[in-house]
């Protein structure tokens, strides 16, 4: 009864063929086969506060709105702000959903459409698929097969389930899947509003090493080639701090390929902490920390020319795409800002 086919249509056309060619796998180091980019939602990565490095304690719940102009608005509600591995895990998701994931049809109310849902509501311990109508996303992976698409390290832990790698893996990308799961999002354009999950669905099984994920409409959207940013995955795997991470999202969505832009280190810091008012020497501590965290985007082949005090600022310029390619249509859309939708 767990077997896909029990509970998708047989017929779900894979989103690599619905976006040609460029799907976004390369064949990774010691025989994976590694996706190269993810097309990632805007409203997402600018998000300021839905991603942190450090969650306030007194900070309870997660309220941010990311304004992306014309009337658009994507508010994002949760009990607490998701954290760096939560971003680092759904950049992994969004990527592996390009080549890898397939598309959730809108299916004729029949008997059997019924019968699936109802057993899905049921939740019986064999019903490990989640389902849904719509024009959305999901994948089916491994644990392992998503902590090497972001570059997790295999770790044995004896007090994981099952104490072999997987259960690790299952342990640490589980939790992270509810919290995101736990997170809403209201979009509101121009007086037209809808609402669903950061996740849509999720089931896992540690026992059987694998996790059914449905992604969200927007983030769906952006994956099969609307207005969208373009994730270095390769990039990603090769990021070692947290603070790297959350800033390189946000440049990979500001910064396109080739360009160049300046920045203020303050922003930087307001993109990656969010809270009180610090003290004059915690600030300095922020302010080392972003520009170690840019020295490391620096690393990996992007520019960066930091200005001397008072200014305090960075001028980044992003690399050329690795592949070479800088379709002009494909360009035009990452530009776009997500309107004219609902979603």
């Amino acid at each position: 009864m767990g077997a896909e086919g029990d509970f998708f249509p047989a017929d779900s056309d894979t989103l690599g063929a619905a976006i040609g060619a460029d799907g976004g796998s390369t064949a990774g180091g010691g025989g994976k086969h590694l996706t190269s980019f993810a097309r990632h939602d805007r409203a997402h990565c600018l998000a300021t506060g839905l991603f942190v490095l450090a969650p306030p304690k007194h900070m309870a719940r997660l309220d941010v709105t990311q304004d992306m102009g014309n009337g658009l608005k994507v508010r994002y509600l949760g009990p607490f702000p998701l954290t760096a591995f939560d971003l680092r895990l759904l950049q992994g998701l969004v990527a592996l959903a390009g080549p890898r994931g397939r598309m959730v049809n809108d299916p004729v109310v029949t008997g059997d459409a019924k019968q699936r849902l109802a057993l899905l509501e049921a939740a019986t311990p064999n019903v490990m698929v989640p389902v849904d109508t719509g024009e959305t996303l999901y994948i089916h992976e491994s644990y392992a097969r998503v902590a090497a698409e972001i570059g997790m390290r295999a770790q044995k832990s004896a007090t994981a389930e099952g104490g072999h790698y997987g259960g690790y893996y299952a342990t640490t990308i589980r939790a992270s899947l509810e919290r995101m799961f736990a997170t809403s999002i209201l979009v509101d354009n121009n007086g037209e509003r809808a609402g669903f999950r950061l996740i849509s669905k999720l089931a896992t099984s540690a026992r059987r090493n694998e996790l059914w994920v449905l992604l969200n409409p927007r983030l769906s959207a952006a994956i099969a080639g609307g207005p969208h940013a373009r994730i270095d995955m390769d990039e990603v795997r090769a990021l070692q701090s947290d603070a790297a991470r959350l800033i390189h999202q946000r440049l990979c969505t500001l910064v396109f390929p080739g360009e160049t832009r300046p920045f203020q280190l303050s922003t930087m810091i307001e993109w990656i902490y969010v809270g009180e008012e610090v003290s004059d020497r915690a600030m300095r501590k922020r302010l080392s920390t972003v520009r170690g965290a840019m020295e490391e985007i620096a690393s990996l082949g992007w520019t960066c020319q930091f200005k001397a005090k008072p200014q305090q600022g960075v001028t980044v310029s992003r690399p050329l795409r690795r592949d070479n390619l800088r379709k002009s249509s494909e360009s035009d859309v990452e530009r776009q800002g997500a309107q004219g939708s609902l979603l």
